[in-house]
């Protein structure tokens, strides 16, 4: 390449910039070796770039300055890619810890949420109980309520016997009476009271042992029965015979209103 040729190709202006590549260096420093006209005009073009430079505050470097050759920087560039590397490796690392904790707080709120259903469902069932419960015990309570007695309309019959006083509640709309043998002789650990209702030869309905005296003891009378008798027998002798006259203690006979004879 001769000195016309350098200057209109521009490799000269770039080689002083330092824009040259390895191969285009070369090739202009062959030419400069070569041919003075273009050695001329490298130096004055350098003195122009160097001119320009101070006249823009850009002085030479400081005497202390170590110069620095391309080993030196291919070593600087060495270290900027080993630090960029760790910046990218750091965020790699916050990268998936990141997607773990989204991932970790996605099962926590699908936990959460399924737990919350469950509860709700769990409220639900719960409040639906509670609702029957109630239902059953207001129908409970008017059941009883309806099956209560009229207390306001019991009679109190004594009877005075042999072995004290019988008393006897009598309750004539639900048919029963509440005897009551607490004020009568008491009763031995072999005795016993034998209550019949309607004919003395039936089974006993009622027996009131010694434990039981102080009791009150329902007494359920059917329908067109108003007879009732208190025997009291020794409950060692069970293949004695029914004495009306020995083992007889009380015997009562109940009004009968139309509705209950009927």
């Amino acid at each position: 390449m001769d000195h016309e040729s350098l200057k209109k190709s521009g490799l000269l202006e770039q080689y002083v910039l330092g824009l040259t590549s390895r191969k285009e260096s070369l090739l202009v420093e062959r030419t400069l070796a070569e041919d003075p006209k273009a050695q001329a005009d490298y130096e004055s073009l350098r003195r122009e770039m160097d001119a320009y430079a101070l006249s823009n505050g850009m002085g030479e470097p400081l005497e202390q300055r170590e110069e620095r050759i391309a080993a030196d920087y291919e070593e600087l560039d060495q270290e900027m890619f080993s630090a960029m590397a760790e910046k990218i490796y750091s965020l790699v690392v916050w990268r998936y810890g990141l997607m773990a904790a989204c991932f970790l707080l996605l099962c926590t709120s699908g936990y959460l949420y399924r737990l919350s259903e469950t509860n709700r469902s769990e409220a639900v069932v719960e409040k639906a109980h509670h609702a029957q419960d109630n239902n059953a015990h207001e129908k409970a309570l008017r059941h009883l309520k309806e099956m209560a007695p009229n207390w306001g309309e019991m009679k109190t019959i004594k009877a005075t016997t042999k072995d004290g006083t019988v008393i006897f509640h009598y309750l004539n709309e639900q048919g029963v009476v509440l005897l009551d043998l607490s004020h009568t002789k008491k009763l031995t650990a072999h005795d016993a009271y034998f209550v019949f209702v309607g004919n003395t030869e039936e089974e006993a309905k009622t027996i009131v042992p010694l434990g039981h005296q102080l009791n009150l003891h329902p007494v359920f009378l059917p329908k067109g029965v108003d007879e009732l008798k208190i025997f009291k027998w020794d409950l060692d002798d069970s293949v004695r015979q029914v004495n009306l006259q020995q083992d007889l203690v009380a015997s009562l006979s109940m009004p009968q209103r139309a509705d209950r004879a009927n």
